[in-house]
């Protein structure tokens, strides 16, 4: 029997529309037998908080049945909270045991990613920009107007439109040999697979290194921007990864020479004319806008594209204020 099929929540209730459903739902629910099983279906595993909502009412309702919880995603921020929580699922008290087993928790799939919400979300924060510098009078460009438009669309979401990529240049993409996903993933996939391995870092350590996150001095995590700006991962969609997945403290040294020489670097990427390099323009200046890294005052308006240069503007317009 599929809990789930008949009920969305199990929130029954006694007075309203759904009374003679719900009631029907109660009925069965409470007179299920020891040795019959329950199906509960859920498309995510973030929280978990849906499921002990189920978990609390089936238990309210003294249910004796086999309890099984079968997801499509568990997408926790840790994998400590997915066991952890498996384990509080599948607890039944001996006496409730039938032939001694527990209930059941498995998901189709299981990754560790950020659980952002709105607040932390790096798209939210390139719309809210956007927002801030028409509130502000600014005017923005058909291209960058366009972009706006794209991230105010919830419904439709965002694939191979991910990152901000130059208007006049080829798509940011992965080539083939990469660690990360397999070649012709589109950036929604390649993005996810760089934020596991972020969280990842946030959530295991390795020997006595302290996990990546935020500073607690004297300590400071940050991603050696060596990998990701010059060396390992080259291309354009692992680096705007990086730079969209990781947050300012796991980014910007506290020490001013390391981060100098991260500028620089930065610079060379904004100067490049490979348009396989140059293509990354636009998400470094959004990173720029989030205070992800800084933008020399050295860089002239001859080195960049009418785009860029118009967004630089923008941003460090809206900076000043």
């Amino acid at each position: 029997m599929s809990a789930a099929g008949l009920h969305t929540s199990l929130y029954l209730q006694e007075h309203g529309p759904r009374r003679e459903v719900d009631g029907r739902v109660k009925q069965i629910l409470s007179t299920a037998p020891p040795d019959s099983s329950i199906l509960v279906l859920d498309d995510c595993f973030i929280t978990g908080a849906r499921m002990v909502g189920y978990q609390t009412r089936l238990r309210q309702l003294s249910v004796k049945a086999r309890l099984h919880y079968l997801v499509g995603l568990a997408r926790p921020d840790n994998p400590h909270r997915w066991r952890d929580f498996k384990g509080k699922l599948q607890h039944r008290l001996p006496k409730d045991r039938h032939h001694f087993e527990n209930n059941t928790i498995s998901a189709v799939l299981e990754v560790c990613i950020p659980n952002w919400q709105e607040g932390r979300c790096p798209w939210c924060q390139e719309e809210l920009l956007y927002q801030r510098l028409q509130q502000s009078g600014e005017g923005l460009s058909g291209y960058i107007s366009e972009r706006q438009r794209l991230l105010a669309n919830k419904h439709d979401g965002l694939r191979d439109n991910l990152f901000f990529g130059e208007e006049t240049l080829d798509q940011i993409k992965l080539f083939s040999g990469s660690i990360f996903a397999v070649e012709g993933c589109n950036q929604a996939e390649v993005f996810a697979s760089v934020a596991a391995s972020i969280q990842n870092l946030r959530t295991h350590s390795t020997g006595d290194a302290p996990v990546l996150g935020p500073r607690r001095y004297p300590v400071a995590t940050v991603l050696d921007h060596d990998h990701y700006l010059r060396r390992t991962y080259t291309d354009s969609i692992l680096r705007a990864s990086f730079l969209r997945g990781a947050t300012w403290e796991e980014l910007v040294y506290p020490d001013d020479k390391q981060e100098e020489q991260r500028t620089g670097l930065i610079s060379e990427l904004l100067r490049a004319t490979a348009p396989d390099v140059c293509n990354l323009r636009l998400e470094i200046l959004l990173a720029h806008a989030m205070n992800k890294c800084y933008i020399s005052k050295e860089i002239e308006p001859s080195e960049l594209s009418p785009t860029a240069n118009e967004l630089l503007a923008l941003i460090r317009s809206q900076q000043s204020q």
